[in-house]
């Protein structure tokens, strides 16, 4: 644990004190578990995915249950009216205008689509564990809150994997079973939560080195995300957690490795080039063979965009049209990356996507050099999710790391995590000032 983190806001002080908001604040946290679980998709291989459901729900309820709190307490210094109504007005903008513009294109309803984004509605994490923090609940209970979901998210996976008949499941007539495994000559796999496992793999190893007194639970925990990556056998995946924590350790560890970092900046600019320019040369040929579609998807979501340059094609939805239906059975927005993200909101919309992704990275790695300025070890969780943004940032051309849905909440914690680890920071100086007067 980080030195001080315990510590909750001084002014949160009085609402620590009686019996029954201990009993809220222990709800609050059971709502956040729920909300993570879900919305890192870490219950879809039961119930038919309504955990995801469940847990948009939860988000909603705990965003205001958690701002009423927040509310009472008096001289913070989080804006209580940015966080609360920021978000909403975010939110209100990504789901109504890409809704808008996919049915003006194609003269379908328009709520299908806002509903078909909802999504999006995980954003309203952050803000809920900003006011978990403003109202009393400290940093590592909530850090122990999320690492929590992230061990039983782990271990759901495994049981899934050696109870679900898998084979049956592949060629089932319910696109729920049948969504849940994918077969190549790798054999049967159940898919993992993507996040969950990246995230998960950086997470129990740095615990393993740093968690002394708890390392046997460490290693037990390390041993089975291994075998989850294992059995899942994607060597991509495997890579990327690689490249990201030795990009970490070597790049980004300390600021003292900046000018490394800036040196090594174009090759890296220039490798991401050629990285991009190989992936479409292999699609091509891999296309001509009848062994990948994609790089017809990708042409057709360019000319799409050439059509629609400044806000796309906008937000489709299963209930009027699907994009598969309107532009060819194998297109899927979500599978084609950045690209995608310029059909469905345009060059605005991918301009603020890749500014919003930038920013986060870059708001991440100013906190963790924070933390070693000051000769303090930043957390586990903390360098786990910095390893994950370097990875969500290599892999841009492929994934929407940040709209759908595990990607919102994983964009959640870390706006949410790095604003109340800043503010602690922040009052650890102010302390430390006020001592030397």
């Amino acid at each position: 644990m980080i030195a001080g983190l315990e510590q909750t806001p001084p002014s949160a002080d009085k609402l620590q004190g009686g019996s029954a908001l201990i009993s809220h604040r222990a709800i609050l946290k059971v709502m956040l578990w729920i909300a993570l679980f879900g919305g890192f998709q870490s219950g879809k291989y039961f119930l038919y995915n309504r955990m995801q459901e469940l847990s948009l729900g939860v988000t909603v309820l705990l965003f205001f249950y958690a701002a009423y709190f927040a509310a009472q307490v008096k001289n913070s210094s989080i804006s209580w009216s940015f966080w609360f109504f920021g978000p909403i007005f975010g939110i209100a903008l990504v789901t109504t205008i890409p809704a808008y513009l996919f049915s003006n294109h194609n003269n379908v309803a328009m709520l299908p689509s806002v509903l078909a984004n909802r999504a999006i509605l995980n954003y309203l994490l952050s803000p809920c564990i900003v006011f978990l923090y403003v109202s009393g609940t400290s940093i590592s209970e909530i850090e122990n809150t999320i690492i929590s979901v992230f061990k039983w998210s782990v271990i759901v996976y495994l049981f899934s994997y050696f109870t679900l008949p898998l084979p049956i499941y592949f060629v089932s007539d319910d696109p729920w079973k049948a969504g849940l495994v994918t077969f190549d000559y790798r054999g049967y796999r159940l898919k993992i939560p993507f996040k969950v496992m990246v995230i998960s793999a950086t997470l129990f190893l740095h615990k393993l080195g740093t968690d002394k007194e708890n390392r046997g639970t460490w290693l037990m925990f390390s041993a089975f995300v291994v075998l989850s990556l294992n059995l899942y056998t994607s060597r991509s995946l495997n890579a990327g957690i690689v490249i990201s924590a030795v990009a970490f350790f070597f790049l980004l560890k300390n600021k003292r490795r900046a000018p490394l970092f800036m040196m090594l900046l174009p090759i890296i600019i220039l490798g991401q080039a050629y990285g991009i320019v190989s992936f479409f040369d292999h699609l091509a040929i891999e296309n001509a063979a009848g062994k990948d579609v994609r790089y017809d998807s990708y042409k057709k979501a360019l000319g799409i965009i050439e059509k629609y340059p400044l806000l796309g094609m906008g937000m489709a939805s299963a209930a009027t049209i699907t994009d598969s239906k309107l532009i060819w059975k194998y297109f899927f927005a979500d599978d084609i990356g950045i690209v995608g993200v310029a059909y469905r909101y345009g060059l605005v919309g991918a301009s603020l996507y890749l500014i919003f992704a930038f920013k986060l990275i870059s708001n991440q790695i100013s906190l963790h050099w924070r933390y070693t300025a000051l000769n303090l070890r930043n957390s586990s969780l903390q360098i786990a999710l910095l390893c994950t943004m370097i990875n969500a940032v290599l892999n841009m051309i492929l994934n929407l790391d940040f709209i759908n849905p595990d990607g919102v909440m994983f964009a959640s914690l870390v706006i949410s995590l790095n604003a109340i680890h800043k503010r602690h920071l922040n009052s650890q100086k102010s302390i430390a000032a006020n001592s030397h007067q």
